[in-house]
C-alpha cells in the first residue's frame, strides 16, 4: 500500500510539472500573439503549429495519425467518410461526461475496470488541492486501484485555463496509450471537452485593451438606450464550476459559472437583449439567436463573443471557431442524464452532505487569502467557484467591523448558504444540459440507481465502444423536450432537506462551525493591524 501510495505521488507530481509546462506555454503564446498584434493589426491568429503545438514522436509510435500533411488528408477523409478505414485505425478515447451528481464517478470506474483504463478528468476545480469536500472529489476508496490524472495537481492560488487543459490532455493520452491503456476522460467542463474532442479555436485572445473596447462598447451602447449598466449584474458564466470565464478562445466563459447565473430581472434582460442585437450587427447573426436563446444571461459568454467579433470585424465566431485539420483519435461520447427531479434531489442531498461534511472548514483553510477580497479580478478560478464564493463573502461579511460577529451567526445562516448552493448547482446542472445538446457527438444514455442499472449502463456503452464506427442513429434522450406536465412539477419544485433539518444536531453544529470560523476571520484581521 505504502509503494502505492509512492507510485501515485509520483505520477502527481509528474502532472503538475506538466501542467507548469502548459501553463508558460500559454504565456508565451500570449505574448508572442499580443505582440504580432501591436507590430500588425492586421495578424490576429498565429501559425497553427504556435496555438496548437507540435505532438511527440510517440503519437506515431502509438499508432496515432501524425499531426503532418498525411494527417490532415486523412482526418478530413475520415470526417467526411464514416465508414472510412482511416477512422477505425485511430486509437479510441473514451469521454464520459452528464450534470453534476448524475453519476459520473461510479459509471466510469466500472468502465475503467472493463477496458484496463486511466481516468482523465475534466473538472475545472478538481485540479486544486485541498478542495475536496466542495468539489465531491473522487476519493482514494472510490477510485478503487484504477489511474487517476489532472487531480490535486494545482494549488489555489494558481489558474487554469481550457488551454492548459487541452495540453494535459493530449499528452495524457499519449503516455496512456503508450501504455497500452485506454484513455478515459471524465468530467462536467462543457468547454474543455469540445476543445478537447473538436479541437482548439483559432481566435484571437483577449487583452487588457480588447476587453477595455467591449466594455466601452457596452456602456456606451446602454447609455444611449437608457439601460444603466451595473457591472455588479454581471453573472458568471459557462461551464466551469469556477465562473472564470476562460478567456481564452471562443470558450462559453468556464468554469461555468457557480453563482446564481441566470438574474433574468427586467433591467438586466433589457441590457442582455440590447447586447445580443450588437452581436447580430457585428455579422454574427447565429451566434446572437444562441446568446438570445441557449445561453441567455451569460455574461462572460457575451464578452468574449464581442471580443473576438470586434478584433476580427466581418468574420463569425463559425468562421474563426476551430481548425479542422483532422482528429487524431476516436473520440467515442457520452452524456449521462436523469430524470430532472430527481437529479435535482441528489443534487440538493449532497450539498447537505458538503456542508455536514467539512465544506465551510475547507473555504476557511485552503481559500482565507480571499477573504474580503471584492474585487472579481483579484480571485482566482478555486476562489470563484460554487459554494466556495458564497462561503467567503458571507465569512467577511460578519467578520467585518459593523457585521455583528461570531454572535450573530444562526442555524438560518447555515441553511441560507446552504440553498445558495444548491440552487447554484442546480443552475450548473441546467447549463450543462443545455451545452451538450448541441454537441453532436455526444450521445445521451439514462441511468438510475442499483448494481444492475449500473451493469446495464456500462454494457451499452462497451458495446458501442467496441464498434468500428459510432452510432449514427437519432439519439431521441437528446432531442427529448420536457412535456407540459413535467414542465409544471419543475416549476412546483421545492428543496427538502434530508440532513440539515431545522431543529437537528447537523444543523446546530454547522451553525457553531460556521460562527466559529467568522470568529477566527475576525481575530486573523485583528491580528493583522
Amino acid at each position: 500500500e505504502r509503494e502505492r501510495e509512492r507510485e501515485r505521488e509520483r505520477e502527481r507530481e509528474s502532472e503538475r510539472e506538466m501542467c507548469s509546462f502548459a501553463r508558460e506555454r500559454e504565456k508565451v503564446r500570449t505574448m508572442l500573439l499580443r505582440l504580432a498584434v501591436r507590430i500588425s493589426p492586421s495578424l490576429r491568429t498565429l501559425p497553427r503549429e504556435l496555438v496548437l503545438g507540435q505532438r511527440s514522436r510517440s503519437m506515431c509510435a502509438s499508432g496515432a495519425v501524425p499531426r503532418g500533411e498525411s494527417a490532415s488528408r486523412a482526418g478530413a477523409e475520415a470526417t467526411t467518410n464514416e465508414n472510412s478505414p482511416v477512422a477505425s485505425r485511430r486509437p479510441k478515447v473514451l469521454v464520459l461526461t452528464g450534470p453534476t451528481a448524475v453519476g459520473k464517478t461510479a459509471t466510469s470506474i466500472a468502465l475503467a475496470k472493463a477496458l484496463d483504463g486511466e481516468i482523465i478528468s475534466a473538472d475545472s476545480v478538481q485540479v486544486y488541492r485541498g478542495l475536496d469536500v466542495g468539489t465531491a472529489k473522487v476519493t482514494a476508496a472510490e477510485m478503487d486501484g484504477v489511474p487517476h490524472h489532472c487531480i490535486d495537481i494545482l494549488d489555489v492560488s494558481e489558474e487554469f485555463s481550457a488551454g492548459m487543459f487541452h495540453g494535459m490532455a493530449e499528452a495524457l493520452i499519449e503516455e496512456i496509450l503508450g501504455r497500452g491503456k485506454t484513455p478515459i476522460v471524465v468530467g462536467g467542463t462543457g468547454l474543455y471537452l469540445r476543445w478537447l474532442t473538436q479541437g482548439r479555436p483559432n481566435t484571437p485572445v483577449a487583452t487588457p485593451e480588447s476587453e477595455a473596447v467591449v466594455k466601452r462598447a457596452l456602456r456606451a451602447l446602454f447609455e444611449r438606450e437608457g439601460a444603466a449598466d451595473d457591472d455588479d449584474d454581471r453573472p458568471n458564466g459557462d461551464l466551469d464550476r469556477d465562473g472564470d470565464g476562460d478567456g481564452d478562445g471562443d470558450g462559453d466563459g468556464d468554469g461555468d459559472g457557480d453563482g446564481d447565473d441566470t438574474n433574468d430581472s427586467d433591467e438586466n434582460g433589457r441590457r442582455w437583449d440590447l447586447a445580443v442585437g450588437l452581436v447580430a450587427s457585428l455579422g454574427d447573426a447565429e451566434t446572437a439567436e444562441r446568446l438570445r436563446v441557449q445561453e441567455r444571461m451569460n455574461w462572460y459568454r457575451m464578452h468574449r463573443v464581442l471580443d473576438i467579433l470586434m478584433q476580427c470585424p466581418g468574420k463569425t465566431l463559425k468562421e474563426l471557431d476551430r481548425q479542422q485539420e483532422g482528429a487524431a483519435y476516436d473520440f467515442r461520447c457520452w452524456f449521462l442524464v436523469r430524470d430532472r427531479v430527481e437529479l435535482y434531489r441528489r443534487i440538493d442531498y449532497r450539498v447537505e452532505l458538503m456542508m455536514t461534511g467539512g465544506m465551510l472548514t475547507e473555504t476557511y483553510d485552503q481559500l482565507q487569502d480571499y477573504i474580503g477580497v471584492e474585487d472579481d479580478d483579484q480571485m482566482t478560478c478555486a476562489s470563484r467557484s460554487i459554494g466556495y464564493r458564497d462561503i467567503l463573502r458571507f465569512l467577511w461579511e460578519r467578520a467585518k467591523p459593523g457585521g455583528g460577529g461570531a454572535e450573530s451567526v444562526t442555524a438560518d445562516d447555515v441553511l441560507h448558504l446552504t440553498s445558495l448552493t444548491q440552487a447554484s448547482t442546480r443552475q450548473y446542472s441546467h447549463r450543462q444540459m443545455k451545452w451538450f445538446r448541441g454537441e453532436p457527438a455526444f450521445r445521451w444514455l439514462l441511468v438510475d440507481d442499483g448494481e444492475d442499472a449500473l451493469r446495464a449502463v456500462t454494457r451499452t456503452i462497451l458495446d458501442q465502444f467496441d464498434a468500428p464506427q459510432p452510432s449514427s442513429e437519432p439519439d431521441p434522450l437528446k432531442a427529448h423536450r420536457m412535456t407540459k406536465e413535467e414542465e409544471r412539477g419543475m416549476r412546483r419544485y421545492a428543496t427538502e432537506m434530508r440532513v440539515l433539518k431545522e431543529g437537528s444536531e447537523a444543523l446546530e453544529r454547522c451553525a457553531e462551525e460556521l460562527a466559529r470560523l467568522v470568529g477566527r476571520v475576525r481575530d486573523d484581521r485583528a491580528n493583522e493591524k
